[in-house]
C-alpha cells in the first residue's frame, strides 16, 4: 500500500468551500505575479511533497502528522462549519457554537506553521543554534523538513491561552466573496502574556475565511479587542470585504 506524499498546507476540506461547483473551478490570484488563473482540482493546490513526513524510530513516516490533522479537525470541519452557518441563519449563538469555533480556530493557529516557507524558517533557526553549540554536528537531509515539533501540540497550547474567546462572525449577503490565503488565515501578533518581554510577539488575533461567504475573527476575551457578535455584510459594504481580503 502506497503512502500519499503530496501533503496540503491548506486542507482540501477548507479549499472545497471556495470551489465553484457551477464552473468546476477554483479561482486563484498570485500576488507576486499579479496573475489571475484557475484550477479544476484542489489535488495539487497549496501542497508540497513530504511536507509532513518525518523520521519515527529511524523509519520514514509519511502519515502520522497527516492522520493528526485529519482526526483533529479535517474530519469535523464541515460539521463545525454547518454549526456556524446555522447560527448566522438563526442570528443567535447555539450551545454547540463555542466548541465549533474553537476547533475551527485551531486551523488558524496552525496556518503559518503548516506552510513550507515558515517550516523552512524554523528549521534554519534551529540549525543555526545547534551549529553554534555543536559545530561538527551533521544533519540528515533525506527529508525537506525536520518536523520534530508537532504543529498541532503548539496550536492546542495557543488555543488554551486564548480561552475564553471573543469572536466575530461575518457573513456576506451579496455576490462578493472572501479570499482564502495560502496560510488559511491571517494572524496579528502582540503581547499576550504578562511579564514577557515587549519584543516577544505572540498571536493575539486570528482571522479565518471559512468559506467564500463566511469569515471569523477570534481574540482572547481578556484583551477586550472586540465584541462577540454576528455581522452581515450587504452589497453596499464592499469596502469592508476588501479590507478583510487584504
Amino acid at each position: 500500500m502506497s503512502n500519499p506524499r503530496n501533503h496540503h498546507y491548506v486542507s482540501r476540506c477548507h479549499q472545497k468551500e471556495f470551489f465553484n461547483d457551477l464552473t468546476g473551478k477554483i479561482y486563484l490570484y498570485d500576488k507576486e505575479k499579479k496573475n489571475y488563473y484557475y484550477k479544476k482540482s484542489t489535488k495539487n493546490l497549496f501542497s508540497y511533497n513530504d511536507l509532513n513526513t518525518k523520521i519515527t524510530n529511524e523509519q520514514i513516516d509519511y502519515i502520522s502528522i497527516e492522520k493528526e490533522f485529519k482526526i483533529l479537525f479535517e474530519d469535523r470541519f464541515k460539521s463545525n462549519l454547518n454549526i456556524v452557518e446555522s447560527c448566522v441563519v438563526d442570528k443567535q449563538a447555539s450551545a454547540q457554537l463555542y466548541s465549533a469555533l474553537g476547533a475551527l480556530t485551531l486551523i488558524g493557529f496552525l496556518g503559518e506553521a503548516r506552510h513550507p516557507y515558515y517550516k523552512k524558517e524554523i528549521d534554519q533557526a534551529v540549525d543555526s543554534i545547534l551549529n553554534r553549540i555543536y559545530p561538527n554536528i551533521s544533519k540528515d537531509n533525506t527529508l525537506p523538513f525536520d518536523n520534530d515539533i508537532s504543529p498541532i501540540s503548539v496550536g492546542l497550547k495557543i488555543l488554551a491561552s486564548f480561552e475564553p474567546i471573543d469572536f466575530q462572525i461575518v457573513f456576506i449577503e451579496s455576490s462578493d466573496h472572501f479570499l482564502l490565503p495560502d496560510t488559511s488565515c491571517s494572524q496579528q501578533r502582540g503581547q499576550l502574556s504578562k511579564g514577557l518581554s515587549y519584543h516577544l510577539q505572540e498571536i493575539i488575533e486570528v482571522s479565518i475565511p471559512l468559506s467564500d461567504k463566511l469569515f471569523i475573527r477570534v481574540t482572547p476575551q481578556f484583551l477586550h479587542r472586540q465584541k462577540t457578535g454576528i455581522l452581515s455584510i450587504s452589497k453596499d459594504e464592499s469596502s469592508t470585504i476588501d479590507q478583510i481580503n487584504t
